[in-house]
């Protein structure tokens, strides 16, 4: 398992989420776990930006593929930070990995 502190950036009072979700679970899954916990719909681009090379589902987002990297493969460090881009147009962005 995989813990990831989850911090909305840009907003007041702050809004942190903690998840835990599977070493073999793809960026596409994790998407999808975060879109739930802060209930957002999912009808927007949205990409992960991991040491600066961009991971999307989405076609119209100039990144690779997150159905095919998992959270393992990325060998995240503790304390490492990565950027989930949500909606780019309200700047929604998270993401952490506290070990």
């Amino acid at each position: 398992m995989v813990r990831l502190r989850l911090v909305l950036r840009g907003v007041s009072p702050l809004i942190v989420r903690t998840i835990e979700v599977p070493a073999a679970a793809t960026l596409a899954v994790l998407n999808e776990a975060m879109l739930i916990l802060f209930s957002w719909s999912g009808e927007h681009l949205h990409r992960f930006t991991i040491r600066a090379v961009g991971q999307s589902t989405d076609w119209a987002v100039d990144a690779g593929d997150s159905r095919k990297v998992t959270l393992d493969s990325l060998g995240l460090r503790v304390g490492e930070r990565f950027c989930w881009a949500y909606d780019f147009f309200a700047g929604w962005l998270g993401g952490r990995y506290p070990g």
